[in-house]
């Protein structure tokens, strides 16, 4: 497995990385027509109005609206469509927690490179520090034009998920869990006054959210707050299950309905939900 790890991560240090350093997301370059028909697709499903003299061409809209898609989180406010020009909160740090663990499977492997992956990871933390600490909290950044998203989003959390954070740094962030906490759950991103209709955004609740955030605070001590997120979350699952005989990917953070802003019609059963539900109850058993 280790050959294969570290295949993917050659892939983000060659394929996924800035001139600062920290990786971003990106996608195949695409010809003109091509970026016209994902213009067309993309700005019909999010309503996206800002002019297309923004971008260089067509094909760089598609490239950075399919960097988006590469997040996962496609689509969200966090990157205004302009993905490419940012090192992510959430990426940086998922990337810092591979560089740890490849140290630790380095030490059981005794292939004595577990120096070398600890010094990826300490610079990595460093860099994130100096570019995406934005005073409160992790931000994403764009280093294009040298400023942070003015976005707060779950992924200023992903940070303690993966225990870079500071004490320090960790209570700050949480001050600011109240943008995005609500009574079902946590929205992916605080709300704002746009005119976009983006999925990854207020109010909606995804699982893999609550997931990072739960086991975020959790790893700070801030177990109270874990906990009544757990239970906010299980609560509405249970009641949505209840009337409607289903799991379903996402839900309404605000209401506890199934009214989530949608691209496409609300799947059924994703294994995420259930996956977080279960995590959760057994989290609730054992802190509880």
């Amino acid at each position: 497995m280790y050959k294969a790890v570290e295949k993917e991560y050659k892939f983000w240090q060659t394929e996924r990385i800035s001139e600062i350093g920290l990786n971003h997301y990106s996608s195949v370059d695409l010809d003109e027509e091509e970026g016209k028909i994902v213009y067309r697709d993309i700005t019909g499903r999010v309503k996206y109005k800002k002019p297309i003299s923004l971008y260089k061409s067509y094909a760089d809209f598609a490239v950075n609206a399919l960097a988006e898609c590469e997040s996962g989180w496609d689509f969200n406010p966090r990157f205004d469509f302009f993905c490419k020009s940012f090192a992510p909160a959430d990426l940086n740090s998922n990337l810092y927690m591979y560089e740890i663990l490849m140290g630790e499977f380095s030490e059981v492997l005794q292939n004595g490179r577990e120096d070398e992956w600890l010094e990826k990871a300490q610079n990595r933390a460093e860099l994130m520090r100096r570019y995406l600490w934005n005073g409160s909290y992790f931000a994403d950044y764009n280093f294009k034009e040298n400023t942070h998203s003015p976005v707060f989003s779950a992924a200023a959390f992903h940070p303690l998920f993966v225990g870079l954070a500071t004490k320090e740094e960790a209570k700050s962030t949480k001050a600011l869990l109240s943008k995005i906490e609500l009574p079902h759950g946590i929205a992916a991103c605080e709300k704002l006054d746009i005119d976009y209709t983006y999925q990854w955004a207020y109010p909606n609740a995804w699982a893999p959210l609550q997931y990072i955030m739960v086991l975020g605070l959790d790893c700070y001590g801030y177990k109270s707050d874990a906990l009544r997120i757990a239970k906010e979350y299980n609560a509405t699952i249970d009641d949505i299950f209840a009337s409607t005989q289903n799991l379903w990917e996402k839900h309404n953070a605000e209401n506890g309905t199934l009214n989530a802003v949608c691209e496409y019609e609300l799947p059924k059963m994703l294994g995420w939900t259930a996956g977080v539900y279960l995590a959760f109850e057994h989290y609730i058993k054992e802190n509880g």
